[in-house]
C-alpha cells in the first residue's frame, strides 16, 4: 500500500462513522489542491500541463513525482488528506452546542486543536473539548438558564421542565423519555406525556393505591356531590370561568360557577345548601333512606317521562307509575314496579301463570292475607294452606285438618 493510501485510510478512520466520511468533500479532489494543483474534472491538472485521475494521484498510482511536503494545519485550523495537524496538537470532532445539544457537523475534516491545555480557545467547546471548556450535561442533568449554558451530551435530548411555570432551567437531558417508564425526577405528563400518562379535562380520579393525576394545567375538583364514592373527584380547568358544566361542576364542588342547583343536581345537606335554580323545584330522593341529600332539582316531574336517574315513585308518581299494595306484576315486556316500601312476593301458588307476584308490604305481620298470601308465598304468615274451591260445611273439618302440614299446629 502506497504512503498515500495509508494515509487516507487514517483520515477515514479517524471519524469513526461512514455518514460523516462520506459526507466531507471528495479526498482525492481535496489531495490534488493540497499539493498547489488545479481539478478539472476528475484530473489533477499539474503546472507543465501533465495529468492524473484524481483517485489514481491520491493513491500514488500516478504523478508521484508531483508530490510534496506541505505545511501542517495549526491550532483551529482543519487537518485534510496530506495536511496534518502540526506536532504536539490533538484531533477534535466538529461538534457544537446547538439549542442545548451537541450537534456534528458534517462536511468538514476534523479540527486541530491544543485541547487539554485548560484554555477554551476559541474552535473548543464543552462538546468538543469539556477538558477546557466545562463538561456537557449528563441524564438526567438540568441546563441553566445562564448566559452561555452547556449542551446535553452526545445521545441526550433537551426536554423542558416538568412544570410549564418553572423558571431557571431550560429543561433536562435524558436519552429515556419515550421507554415508557416515568421518571419522576424529571418526567412528568407535561414534558414526556409518552411516559407521564395523566387525567384529562372531565376525567375522574379513583380512588386506587397509586391513583393516576391530572395533566398539567388542570386541578381537581372534589366529587358533584357528598355521597358520591369511589373518586376523589374531577379534573378540569373550567371550574371558575362562570360556566356551570353539569357533568362535572354543582354548587357542591364549584360554587363560583354555579351558585344555584341546576337540572337534576342535588341540595346536599349542608348549612345553607344551595337552592334550585329559578324554574325548577325540589323534589325529594328516589329513595327515603338515600341520606345526605335533601332531593334533586328539576323541572321535568310531572312530563309524563320517568327519569330513573333522579324520579321514581316515591319522589315523583305521577311520572313513575308503580303498582301498589296487593297489585300484580304481570309477565309482560318491561312490566311495572312494586311501588316504594313493597316487595314483590310470589304467586299464591306454584301453578298460577302469566304473574311475576303480587306487591305488599304486609308478608311477615303475622297476618295470612288470604287474597293474595298462601304458605307456598309467605309462609310466615300462613301456616295453613287455603282452600282455593267451595266445600260442604260437613267436610269443613275433614278437610282443614287434612290442609295442616306437619308443625302448622
Amino acid at each position: 500500500m502506497s504512503r498515500n493510501k495509508l494515509m487516507w485510510g487514517l483520515v477515514l478512520g479517524s471519524f469513526g462513522f461512514a455518514t460523516a466520511a462520506m459526507a466531507i468533500p471528495n479526498p482525492a479532489d481535496v489531495f490534488c489542491m493540497e499539493m498547489g494543483y488545479t481539478v478539472e474534472g476528475n484530473y489533477c491538472v499539474f503546472p507543465d500541463g501533465e495529468s492524473c485521475e484524481v483517485w489514481a494521484f491520491l493513491n500514488g498510482e500516478c504523478g508521484e513525482e508531483y508530490v510534496h511536503p506541505v505545511p501542517c494545519a495549526e491550532a483551529g485550523e482543519h487537518r485534510g488528506v496530506a495536511v496534518v495537524c502540526c506536532e504536539g496538537l490533538v484531533e477534535i470532532w466538529n461538534v457544537f452546542p446547538v439549542d442545548h445539544l451537541c450537534m456534528h457537523l458534517i462536511g468538514a475534516f476534523a479540527l486541530c486543536s491544543d485541547c487539554g491545555d485548560g484554555i477554551c480557545d476559541e474552535w473548543e467547546n464543552s462538546c468538543n473539548c469539556p477538558e477546557d471548556c466545562g463538561p456537557c450535561v449528563e441524564e438526567g442533568g438540568c441546563i441553566p438558564v445562564i448566559q452561555y449554558p452547556p449542551p446535553c451530551c452526545v445521545g441526550l435530548e433537551l426536554i423542558p421542565p416538568k412544570q410549564p411555570d418553572w423558571v431557571g432551567i431550560f429543561g433536562y437531558c435524558t436519552a429515556n423519555c419515550g421507554d415508557g417508564i416515568c421518571d419522576p425526577d424529571i418526567e412528568t405528563d407535561y414534558n414526556c406525556p409518552e411516559d407521564c400518562p395523566c387525567v384529562g379535562e372531565g376525567g375522574t380520579i379513583p380512588v386506587i393505591p397509586d391513583p393516576p393525576h391530572c395533566c398539567t394545567g388542570l386541578e381537581l375538583i372534589p366529587p358533584k356531590d357528598p355521597y358520591i364514592v369511589g373518586i376523589q373527584g374531577y379534573c378540569t380547568a373550567n371550574c371558575g370561568d362562570g360556566v356551570c358544566d353539569p357533568d362535572i361542576e354543582s354548587n357542591y364542588n364549584c360554587p363560583e360557577d354555579c351558585p344555584c342547583v341546576e337540572e337534576g343536581g342535588t341540595v346536599p345537606v349542608i348549612p345553607d345548601p344551595p337552592p334550585c335554580c329559578p324554574g325548577l323545584e325540589l323534589i325529594p330522593p328516589k329513595d327515603p333512606d338515600i341520606l345526605g341529600i335533601h332531593g334533586y332539582c328539576t323541572a321535568n316531574c310531572g312530563d309524563g317521562v320517568c327519569d330513573p336517574d333522579i324520579e321514581s315513585d316515591y319522589n315523583c308518581p305521577e311520572d313513575c307509575p308503580c303498582v301498589g299494595e296487593g297489585g300484580t306484576i304481570p309477565v309482560i315486556p318491561d312490566p311495572p314496579h312494586c311501588c316504594t316500601g313493597l316487595e314483590l312476593i310470589r304467586p299464591k301458588y306454584p301453578w298460577i301463570l302469566g304473574i311475576f307476584g303480587y306487591c305488599t308490604e304486609f308478608c311477615g305481620d303475622g297476618v295470612c292475607d288470604h287474597a293474595i298470601e298462601s304458605r307456598y308465598n309467605c309462609p310466615e304468615d300462613c301456616r295453613i294452606i287455603p282452600i282455593p274451591f267451595p266445600i260442604k260445611p260437613s267436610s269443613v273439618v275433614k278437610s282443614v285438618s287434612e290442609s295442616v302440614l306437619p308443625g302448622g299446629g
